[in-house]
């Protein structure tokens, strides 16, 4: 007794619980069984008789082409749109070649079909597809290499697809070199790397420095004891500093001598006000040696920026898929040891058409185009549904694109600066 007047709580609680559990299981067991009963047979009512026949999906009568086979279906009548009927069933789906968006793959035109295609999201036109593969006696599968050479590097002369691989891994593919007359298993005999060269842009750099003033009325007419004012570029904003001719500034770790000064009134010829638009004479300097690095020379107006007059040009390229940038005269290379170097200077550079020229150690001149617009760079096979088969090269789809133009999956491209050498 003396226990459960001291556990009494406990005791009850545990009584509690055990009544609890047993309703719980007495109402698991109830639902367990309403499961095998028949609601028809409790009620009395028998169900209703369906509405709707039953039929067979191989019965003819419900045949797609039986169906919708005469000139009224919307299919029918549109016959150049292959795989479209009133039937609720979702068509092969291709991704346009101007957005990520999807559309129906008989947007695409037909293989050399005589009009082009358009696409049902953006309303852009797609082009005809043209094919490349002629076969002829000296060419069994079409893809524009001989049979004879192919046999004579071990090719498949009857399979296309070799003509696209690059079995040394120099970036160029086997109907490049055959057209090259290179040897596509040796990685050092191949086209120039300047094929591979697109530019993608063509800029003119500032130097972060500007002529403010200058005093030369107090000064006499010796410009040498004129005093200068130029503004330097630190961060952000542009710190007063004076010089004189003679004198050196520095700015982002690149030091200018000021070589002369050049006073220049013109008279405006709308409002035959006189201008001030005298100039500043700068040269790149070093000035731990105290040597001219460059004959070229600077020019900067007064109260404008002072602007590098060697264009800066990034370059793409399109083997290692890394964009290199340098001003015209700068030295560069492209490839390694494995593929070969070679070496290249930049001659000129058009900042409107995006355009320059390169010059090769043997003197070549070689000129390179700006960066296409479109992702499909071949234009024998622009339009191409993606996935197809045809001879587009690998590393001719940038889809990413640099800030300007490449397209999105391509890798984030490295950033080489061209050095002079």
């Amino acid at each position: 007794m003396s226990f459960l007047r001291k556990h009494y709580e406990k005791v009850i609680l545990a009584a509690l619980l055990l009544i609890f559990v047993l309703l719980l299981g007495f109402q698991i067991l109830i639902i367990l069984r309403a499961k095998d009963v028949d609601i028809d047979s409790v009620v009395g009512v028998k169900p209703p008789r369906p509405d709707y026949k039953k039929i067979q999906p191989d019965d003819p009568a419900y045949n797609l082409d039986a169906v919708f086979g005469d000139k009224k279906a919307l299919w029918a009548v549109r016959e150049n749109k292959e795989g479209e009927s009133d039937v609720c069933e979702a068509p092969p789906l291709v991704r346009c070649p101007f957005g990520p968006h999807l559309i129906p793959v008989t947007d695409y035109p037909k293989q050399n079909a005589k009009e082009p295609g358009k696409c049902s999201y953006c309303g852009k036109e797609i082009r005809v597809l043209v094919s490349s593969i002629i076969i002829t006696a000296e060419d069994s599968d079409g893809d524009g290499i001989p049979d004879k050479w192919e046999q004579q590097y071990g090719l498949n002369f009857k399979d296309p697809k070799d003509a696209v691989l690059d079995p040394d891994e120099d970036g160029f593919t086997n109907l490049d070199e055959y057209k090259a007359g290179t040897n596509p298993k040796d990685p050092k005999s191949r086209p120039t790397y300047a094929k591979k060269l697109y530019v993608v842009d063509v800029k003119s750099v500032p130097l972060g420095l500007r002529l403010k003033h200058f005093a030369s009325a107090e000064r006499g007419k010796d410009p040498k004891k004129w005093e200068i004012q130029i503004e330097v570029r630190r961060g952000r904003r542009y710190r007063p500093t004076f010089t004189a001719v003679g004198g050196v500034v520095t700015v982002n770790k690149k030091s200018y001598l000021i070589e002369s000064i050049q006073e220049i009134w013109d008279t405006n010829p709308a409002t035959k006000a006189l201008e001030n638009k005298s100039r500043l004479i700068l040269r790149n300097y070093d000035p731990k040696k105290k040597t001219i690095l460059s004959e070229e020379r600077i020019q900067g107006e007064l109260g404008k920026e002072i602007v590098d007059p060697r264009k800066l040009v990034t370059f793409y390229f399109t083997v290692d898929r890394e964009e290199r940038t340098g001003f015209v005269g700068d030295q560069f290379q492209l490839g390694d040891e494995k593929r070969g170097i070679d070496k290249y200077t930049i001659q000129e550079a058009n900042e409107k058409e995006k355009t320059a020229q390169l010059k090769s150690d043997n003197g070549v001149i070689e000129s390179i185009p700006t960066m296409p617009q479109t992702s499909l760079l071949n234009p024998e096979m622009e339009g191409l549904p993606p996935g197809a088969e045809g001879p587009i090269r690998p590393e001719m789809n940038p889809r990413n694109r640099t800030r300007t133009n490449v397209p999105r999956n391509m890798p984030r491209p490295r950033t080489r600066n061209v050095r002079n050498r």
